[in-house]
């Protein structure tokens, strides 16, 4: 049974999942985005300024210094992403380059104790974008 902080956790990531996926379904995208819970509960968003794509080592570097600025015991990173069988992505190549590729919006939380949850939901990219699993 998990304690009381993986709930905490999990409860985190499954309210910012709440928030975020209604942004897909709206725009039919979703920005990366880096929410920083602090001690008191109070969640703070931190906008990237790398955006390039992929997401490089500047991207990695803006986290580790945006955690290490702060007082923050979570972190729930949010980004749209490829998911695919492992034995579907071609060698040398990513999720997305695979036959069976599908758009998802991945919420990964983390805290300061080793708790970790992550939330994968399918993309449905039709006339009307959706979210599967909500």
């Amino acid at each position: 049974m998990p304690d009381a902080k993986h709930r905490g956790l999990s409860e985190l990531a499954t309210r910012i999942h709440e928030i975020t996926a209604p942004i897909v379904e709206q725009d039919g995208e979703c920005p990366a985005m880096l929410f920083l819970r602090q001690p008191d509960g109070e969640v703070q968003l931190h906008e990237f300024e790398a955006t390039r794509d992929p997401p490089s080592e500047a991207r990695e570097r803006e986290i580790a210094d945006a955690v290490s600025a702060s007082a923050a015991d979570a972190v729930v990173l949010v980004s749209e992403a490829w998911a695919a069988r492992p034995d579907s992505v071609p060698e040398g190549s990513r999720a997305r380059d695979a036959h069976d590729a599908e758009d998802v919006l991945l919420v990964a939380a983390l805290d300061r104790w080793g708790n970790q949850v992550v939330l994968e939901s399918l993309v449905a990219k039709t006339a009307e974008f959706s979210i599967d699993g909500r």
